[in-house]
Order: structure tokens, then C-alpha cells, then sequence
């Protein structure tokens, strides 16, 4: 048996992780912007903080979409590249993951106590430059992990 899993946002779903918790005890989840919002209003952001908190669980979250382009000068040449959100529609700079992170809980929670709370318990220090996000138990700084 293993000691954790990862869950991909492809198989996400608050059923899957709350069984792997049980089974598991310690669940990694892989989530894209839109994953990280449903998840979090599907799991409700109690339980979220409660099982970070206690280091079960493990959020990985990932700011790139990826694409391909096809150029045809003179042969077919695919190129694969990561797309991401540069500015939102009244103009404010999106520079990291933490910053779309907050855009997409202010656009989908709004400016409640409860998702400023949430959204402070999950903020973590990072660089500007930072694409993925990996958050592990916040309460204890030297668990958190940014990397780009």
C-alpha cells in the first residue's frame, strides 16, 4: 500500500479525495485554475483549511493551460507551449499564480470574511515569476513549497 496519492483535477471531485483521505490518509491534489474554484465549492473551504492544516492534504495548483501551434513555412511544424492569464478585463496584471488564485476567488467567492479568510490562510510567500504553486500545510512555513 502506499503512503499518499495524487489526484489529478481530470478525476477530481470531493467523493474521490474524501475516500483517499480515508484510505490514504495524506491526498495530493493536481488543479488548474477552474479545478481549484469547483474544488473548493464542492469540498467547502472549512474542510479544505481544516485538512491543509492538519497536513492530509496537499494542493498543487498549475497557472499554465498548454497549446499547440502548427506553422506551415514550408513543412507542418507543431510547436507545444503554456498559456496563461497575463491581465484580467479591468486591466489588473496577473504576474503569478498567487495572483490568479486571488482573481479567481474574488470573481467566484466574492469579498466575504469567509473568502478573505480562506484566501489569506492560502496565501504563502513567492516569487512574481512563480507558475506552480504547491501548497502543503501553510500553518508551518517550512513545509510551504513555490517553485517556478
Amino acid at each position: 500500500m502506499f503512503d499518499s496519492v495524487t489526484i489529478d483535477s481530470s478525476h477530481l471531485n470531493a467523493g474521490s479525495v474524501a475516500e483517499a483521505l480515508i484510505y490514504y490518509g495524506e491526498v495530493t491534489v493536481s488543479v488548474g485554475g477552474g479545478a481549484l474554484v469547483q474544488f473548493v465549492r464542492e469540498f467547502g473551504s472549512g474542510n479544505l483549511m481544516r485538512a491543509i492544516g492538519m497536513g492530509a492534504l496537499h494542493i498543487t495548483f498549475d497557472r499554465h493551460g498548454y497549446a499547440v501551434t502548427t506553422a506551415n513555412n514550408p513543412f507542418r511544424v507543431h510547436d507545444f507551449g503554456g498559456v496563461s492569464l497575463v491581465k484580467t478585463a479591468d486591466g489588473r496584471a496577473i504576474n503569478s499564480a498567487w495572483d490568479e488564485i486571488d482573481h479567481l476567488f474574488q470573481q467566484e467567492f466574492g469579498s466575504t470574511p469567509q473568502s478573505r479568510r480562506l484566501r489569506v490562510t492560502l496565501q504563502i510567500e513567492c516569487n512574481c515569476a512563480t507558475s506552480t504553486l504547491i501548497f502543503h500545510n501553510w500553518q508551518n512555513a517550512t513545509r510551504s513549497i513555490a517553485f517556478s
